[in-house]
């Protein structure tokens, strides 16, 4: 029996965390929800989640600074982080990926599809 995978989305907008929520448990994952930096950090650290999806404008703390502290706290196996934002500029996504991001998603401008895709690699 393989184990279900869990997901935790860090994201402060509520119908962008539940779409992708329902989607995400409509293809068998289990999808836990923080709704701002600080409960995504203390979320992701006990419930080791297989993928983060990570908003970079968050209150209590931007997404940026979670995953630095992911990065110094987190044991092995370590999540996979996206970070998922409606942020473009290329000073903020070079910074993710060079502080261990997996990948990068535009909110706007990227379908849920290719979401469920990069989730499935």
């Amino acid at each position: 029996m393989t184990e279900t995978k869990t997901i935790l989305i860090c994201e402060d907008d509520p119908m962008l965390s539940k779409t992708l929520r329902d989607a995400c448990v409509t293809e068998g994952y289990a999808v836990e929800i923080a709704n701002d930096g600080e409960e995504g950090l203390k979320m992701a650290l006990e419930k080791k989640p297989h993928i983060i999806f990570l908003d970079i404008m968050m209150p209590k703390m931007d997404g940026l600074t979670v995953l630095n502290n992911l990065n110094t706290q987190q044991q092995e196996p370590k999540s996979k982080i996206f970070m998922f934002t409606n942020m473009s500029e290329t000073e903020q996504i070079a910074q993710a990926l060079s502080n261990g991001a997996a990948g990068y998603f535009v909110k706007a401008q990227t379908p849920l599809s290719d979401i469920l895709a990069k989730i499935k690699e």
